[in-house]
């Protein structure tokens, strides 16, 4: 019955987990990205198109943070992804869109503008002009433009042919050559470092912009690495303290998963001892007998269910009746 108990405790708290996990900004905002990355992989060849996605670079005031970059011949593209639901309302000029979602509305900064600074964060480390690049904003949720939208913002339906329609060559192939070199050189290690990293930076930057001097470390500048391997970490310590609590609700800590999680009436001996506990009449306390070599047995009135304990202290799992008559055997 205990197990029962404890899968089911078990069961519900990693369901908890979960589910606060995947309704946090941060996934849904990580869940929208693959969802972009699925497409592009797709729709575009990889003869034609090299996807970079989740680039960080350093840039004079701090970091940029970039969901995708697009290099082909046909031009730079920069995708700044969205994910959120309920009406969009928004233009061009803009400093805050609006979101109405049920009956709340909600700001948050133009995504366009956003993204021209990342457009020119990337003009200056490629040293390209501005006109090489394509600046798309794509909402990945449920969302409903309730304004007109520049051409450049799109749901997810619209943005593989929008690439493909911008068919015009602007840069040779060694150009294109030379961009993906330095930004795979030049870009911060995925993950938890330039994470940290851009929140040093945004914190740094309104620190400059309320008159406070801060002062920014210098990031790692490796490649490889992936936030994957910290996720997987915190699953395995989120999974692990599940267990440790469904095995102390069940008495795991203090015995053989007795009621209580106490032996009866009182502790068993050292595995030294190696003696047999017998039933004993309603009020008493068990009886022991020093039989070397023998299990341990026994049960008594504030812990019915009978255990058994091997000459080195483990646990012996049988039959309860068994166990009981082990037990009244070592009495006689």
């Amino acid at each position: 019955m205990e197990g029962v108990v404890f899968l089911i405790v078990l069961g519900a708290a990693f369901a908890a987990v979960l589910a606060k996990r995947r309704s946090s900004p941060a996934m849904k905002g990580s869940r929208g990205e693959q969802v972009v990355h699925g497409i592009l992989r797709n729709a575009l060849p990889a003869s034609e198109y090299t996807i970079l996605r989740d680039v960080t670079l350093p840039v004079e005031d701090g970091t940029v943070q970039i969901d995708h970059i697009v290099v082909s011949r046909f031009g730079i593209f920069v995708i700044e992804t969205r994910s959120v639901a309920g009406w969009i309302f928004g233009g061009e000029s803009d400093s805050q869109w609006i979101q109405a979602l049920q009956h709340c509305r909600f700001e948050f900064p133009n995504p366009l503008r956003q993204n021209r600074a990342h457009v020119l964060a990337l003009q200056k480390q490629l040293g390209l002009h501005v006109s090489r690049f394509h600046s798309l904003v794509v909402f990945a949720g449920k969302a409903e433009f309730r304004t007109s939208m520049p051409l450049n913002v799109m749901l997810l339906d619209r943005l593989a042919a929008y690439i493909q329609a911008r068919a015009t060559p602007m840069l040779a192939p060694e150009a294109v050559e030379q961009a993906v070199r330095t930004l795979e050189a030049s870009r911060l290690v995925p993950g938890a470092a330039a994470s940290a990293w851009q929140v040093e930076s945004l914190r740094a930057r309104h620190a400059r912009s309320a008159g406070v001097a801060r002062e920014i470390r210098t990031p790692p500048r490796r490649p490889g690495g992936s936030r994957r391997a910290v996720r997987a970490l915190t699953g395995l310590a989120s999974i692990a303290l599940l267990l440790a609590a469904g095995y102390v609700l069940i008495g795991g800590i203090g015995g053989p998963g007795l009621p209580g999680g106490a032996w009866p009436a009182h502790a068993p001996g050292t595995p030294a001892d190696r003696s047999v506990t017998a039933a004993s009449p309603v009020g008493e306390a068990p009886r022991e007998r020093f039989e070397p070599g023998a299990l341990r047995c026994g049960y008594s009135d504030e812990a019915p269910r009978c255990a058994c304990y091997d000459p080195g202290g483990g646990i012996v799992l049988m039959e309860d009746e068994a166990c009981r008559a082990l037990a009244d055997d070592a009495a006689r």
